[in-house]
């Protein structure tokens, strides 16, 4: 068990056996950065990167080295039932972080066939921060995720007194296609709408475009390769393109405010940081021919 700190959001996430060296957890607690830190439960902080995630299912894998802690196992939920025992974990965020280990008993079994998810629900509330934390069996495999009332209300439930989970048959499958890069966010909770003022109108944005290398080939189709434009006293922008045929990239980066004129703008693939950190310079929209090696 771990935290996840996006920004000033905090959520709980699982580190797994298998996928290795992956920290499961609640992808709707996180902002648009793929960067994010995993704490473990003596205070050690490390960097993570999120490969993929899938808001739409509240999923997102961290990739994570070095943590030297535990990893759970995701076991089947087919022998969840009413009645069935289980521990839901995860940290609490109002309390100093402290852990949270709540013993439960299964209520009942819900599923929301039009998009295809099933949840557990039991009988103890969910606290804040404990979302992305696993719920697990008395073999200690991990059988469901916990998810936070905001989502759940999205999709037209009222948890009430209970704690919901998505249950681990329906989502084991879905982690192979999240760390293969799949990126689905619900965008008009994480990005900033753009209302632009006649006093201040934001700035033409900026499209790079050249070719993507890694380990001296191109990187292959279907990577997905990230834009950093630093904020400071805002929020810093995150945009993403996936990389084309030959390596070949072309990615707009945009700003919502003329706040971010001139602050430096840094390139990542796969958590790989470029050298190269041009600034956003412009206020007339213009193309920049960049070949990225990282």
């Amino acid at each position: 068990m771990v935290k996840v700190i996006s920004g000033t959001t905090q959520t709980s996430g699982v580190y797994l056996t298998n996928p290795s060296g992956y920290v499961l957890t609640a992808s709707r607690g996180l902002g648009i950065s793929p960067k994010v830190v995993v704490e473990t439960s003596d205070g050690t902080q490390t960097d993570g990167w999120i490969v993929g995630r899938d808001d739409s299912k509240n999923l997102a894998l961290v990739e994570v080295s070095g943590l030297g802690i535990p990893s759970l196992s995701i076991g089947s939920s087919s022998g969840i039932k009413e009645g069935t025992e289980v521990l839901s974990f995860g940290y609490m965020k109002d309390a100093a972080g402290l852990p949270f280990i709540g013993q439960a008993q299964v209520t009942g079994i819900k599923n929301e066939y039009a998009i295809g998810l099933r949840f557990i629900q039991f009988d103890i509330e969910i606290e804040q921060g404990v979302v992305g934390g696993p719920v697990v069996n008395r073999e200690g495999d991990v059988v469901g995720i916990n998810v936070g009332g905001s989502f759940l209300h999205s999709l037209n439930i009222a948890p009430g007194n209970s704690g919901y989970a998505l249950v681990s048959d329906k989502f084991k499958s879905d982690l192979t296609t999240i760390k293969e890069g799949y990126m689905r966010t619900a965008d008009k909770e994480l990005r900033p709408a753009l209302v632009p003022t006649s006093l201040s109108p934001p700035p033409q944005p900026i499209i790079f475009s050249g070719v993507a290398r890694s380990g001296g080939l191109p990187v292959s189709k279907g990577e997905r390769i990230w834009a950093r434009v630093y904020g400071s006293e805002q929020d810093d922008l995150w945009m993403s393109a996936l990389i084309g045929e030959d390596g070949k990239y072309k990615l707009t980066i945009g700003a919502v405010s003329r706040f971010y004129i001139n602050k430096p703008i840094e390139f990542y693939l796969s958590g790989k940081k470029h050298p190269t950190t041009p600034r956003f310079t412009t206020v007339d929209g213009i193309e920049v021919f960049l070949d990225l090696v990282f």
